[in-house]
């Protein structure tokens, strides 16, 4: 394939959304048959043009995920499936201190009332953990303690 397609395909994707590298060179290995060498090339073009950045990427999905209702762990996670360093991800979800608030309105939304019973409290605690929050987070919550 040549490369003024793929860096057209490229930019078409980059035009939608923020992608991080692993992403874009997925995407474009997936659509064009490209070799390494030319998605390389490609990629460090891009980085060199600002076009593309995993920083900025990780950035926008950690405020997205959690404005979504998602928690830290299953953020850090979805980055990490996504190409981005551990190091990364920690730094741009560390920067976000309201993760106990979006817990509380994830489970005011949800649930809305104490639980009444240890099952409940329980279902409640797994609905929490499986969104991504930890489990002081969880516990705080289902517990009715209000944040700070």
């Amino acid at each position: 394939m040549d490369y003024p397609s793929v860096k057209n395909a490229a930019l078409g994707l980059l035009a939608r959304r923020e992608h991080s590298e692993y992403e874009l060179r997925t995407k474009l290995k997936q659509k064009f048959p490209v070799d390494e060498e030319l998605l390389n090339t490609l990629v460090g073009e891009l980085v060199g043009l600002n076009y593309l950045s995993d920083e900025r990427f990780a950035e926008m999905y950690v405020r997205v995920r959690q404005s979504k209702g998602f928690g830290r762990e299953r953020v850090m996670r979805d980055l990490q499936e996504k190409g981005i360093s551990s190091e990364l991800a920690s730094n741009c979800i560390e920067q976000i201190d309201t993760w106990l608030e979006t817990a509380t309105h994830v489970w005011q939304k949800k649930f809305g009332v104490p639980a009444e019973d240890y099952k409940s409290r329980m279902k409640q605690m797994q609905f929490l953990r499986y969104r991504g929050f930890t489990h002081q987070e969880a516990e705080r919550v289902v517990a009715g303690c209000t944040f700070e």
